[in-house]
C-alpha cells in the first residue's frame, strides 16, 4: 500500500490478491491503514529535533488555481510543520560529520502563526 505515490484501491487489491469478494478485501484495508496510522503516536523525538515548515501542494479546482496568490497562503498550497530526530555522527577515522535521522513526525497546520508552531513544538 505503501510503494506508489498513490494508494491502491481496495478494488486493486483485490484484483491482485485474485479475491473474489470485495467486502473483506475492503475491510483488511481500512484496518492496515489505521494501523499505519496509529503507529506514528508510537515514537516519540527526543535527543535533537530540527524542525522546519513546508508548503505541499493540494488538489484545487482550477478556478481556485487562477485567483490564487504566490507565496504564503496561496490557494493549492497547505502549511506543514516536518520534525526531525537528528543525531549527529562523526567518523573517527575520518572526522567527517554526518547526521543521521532516526525518526519524524509531519503535522499540517491551520495557520501560518507563530503561535501554533509553538503549540506544535
Amino acid at each position: 500500500m505503501s510503494v506508489t505515490k498513490k494508494d491502491f484501491s481496495a478494488k486493486e487489491i483485490q484484483r491482485q490478491l485474485g479475491l473474489k469478494r470485495y467486502k473483506p478485501v475492503w475491510a483488511m484495508v481500512h484496518k492496515l491503514r489505521k494501523a499505519m496510522g496509529n503507529r506514528d503516536a508510537k515514537y516519540t523525538l527526543d535527543g535533537m529535533i530540527e524542525f522546519d515548515e513546508a508548503y505541499f501542494t493540494v488538489e484545487s479546482s482550477e478556478v481556485e488555481k487562477q485567483k490564487g496568490t504566490r507565496g504564503k497562503g496561496a490557494v493549492g498550497k497547505q502549511n506543514v510543520a516536518v520534525m526531525v530526530e537528528s543525531i549527529p555522527l562523526e567518523d573517527l577515522n575520518t572526522g567527517e560529520k554526518k547526521k543521521y535521522v532516526r525518526y519524524f513526525k509531519a503535522k499540517v497546520l491551520d495557520g501560518h502563526g507563530g503561535e501554533e508552531i509553538n503549540d506544535t513544538i
